[in-house]
């Protein structure tokens, strides 16, 4: 027998669950937003959207910015990390369906390990 889970980890679970709904709903949400935006308006859309999210937390000091002296290595990696991916997806959408971007991507961790 198992013992009961506790709160946390109901959390941990609902928390996961969540994660996983909004992930794999990015997909046809992209689909979607090209119907109205170009890719590059659809990424600088996706980026402010986080930047509100993000705004609060900063402001309330929940979440510290970086020292000043790693900024430029944050924002080149941001720009390569995100930006450029972001902007490959949304370019590659325009041409194949949700579901084949969702498995390429999802191919991506293994043909890394290969």
């Amino acid at each position: 027998m198992s013992a009961p889970e506790s709160g946390h980890d109901a959390l941990a679970w609902w928390a996961a669950g969540l994660t996983m709904l909004v992930w794999s709903s990015s997909y046809p949400a992209i689909t979607f937003g090209l119907r109205a935006f170009t890719p590059e308006e659809l990424v600088v859309l996706r980026f402010l959207t986080a930047s509100l999210c993000f705004a609060v937390p900063v402001a309330l000091g929940w979440i510290r910015l970086p020292p000043r002296r790693d900024w430029p290595a944050v924002v080149l990696l941001a720009l390569i990390g995100n930006v450029c991916y972001q902007l490959a997806l949304c370019t590659a959408m325009t041409r194949i369906s949700a579901g084949s971007a969702a498995v390429v991507i999802a191919l991506v961790p293994a043909v890394t390990a290969v």
